[in-house]
């Protein structure tokens, strides 16, 4: 959202999955390498384990999961076919010599639309206001 010109008190990453076993214990490993110690269950709010102990299968089982550091990070776990169309469309950030995928704004939009969130259906409602003004980045 930030990238986006969105101004959020909140400087969290989130990261759209793929519902792939392997894909995502491959990212929980890179987490905790880099210091993430615990996942929490988005929606409720509740720890669910230490990272070292997470189970990629019951992962699979929740829309979103919450990896808590000093920056925390969302897994938002997508259906394969829509994952698909997301990465079709998406944007790369080449920064420092590496390429970030983001999300296009519009499919940004489309997924803080479909959440439970207030916060998410704010974002949405903030981020087409700057669309259609012309001022997103």
């Amino acid at each position: 959202m930030n990238l986006y010109g969105v101004d959020r008190a909140t400087y969290d990453l989130d990261f759209a999955i793929c519902p792939d076993r392997k894909d995502i214990a491959r990212l929980l490993e890179v987490l905790e390498r880099a210091g993430y110690k615990s996942l929490v269950d988005v929606n409720s709010g509740k720890f669910m384990t230490d990272i070292g102990d997470a189970d990629a299968d019951k992962i699979l089982e929740l829309e979103s999961v919450r990896v808590k550091n000093q920056r925390d990070v969302d897994i938002l776990i997508m259906p394969s076919a829509q994952f698909d169309q997301l990465w079709q469309y998406r944007l790369d950030l080449e920064y420092e010599g590496a390429t970030i995928p983001l999300l296009n704004p519009m499919d940004l939009i489309h997924m803080k639309e479909q959440s439970s969130r207030p916060v998410d259906i704010e974002d949405a409602r903030k981020l087409g206001h700057l669309i259609r003004s012309g001022k997103a980045r």
